[in-house]
């Protein structure tokens, strides 16, 4: 499994019970990353890291693994570009 493969899971396990999930696209300088979001009643929309099933943040410019305390893999550069909700 790789991230897209993790989200396309979330995404459909989530909707065939009826729950409204998004697919979201991180972009990198020179590749990206794919997660997932859920829209909930007390804290808005809310960024899962589906292959740790952890809460996630986004700030363009900022490193995705430094800003969510995971240890970056390789020497990819993951600072995060931009990123698209996909409903």
């Amino acid at each position: 499994h790789i991230c897209t493969d993790f989200t396309a899971d979330v995404v459909n396990n989530a909707k065939a019970k009826g729950i409204r999930c998004a697919s979201v696209y991180i972009f990198y300088p020179e590749t990206g990353h794919s997660i997932v979001a859920f829209n909930t009643t007390d804290k808005g929309t809310i960024l899962i890291e589906p292959q740790f099933d952890k809460e996630v943040n986004l700030i363009t410019g900022r490193s995705y693994s430094a800003l969510n305390n995971f240890i970056k893999q390789g020497e990819m550069d993951d600072t995060i570009v931009r990123w698209i909700l996909i409903w």
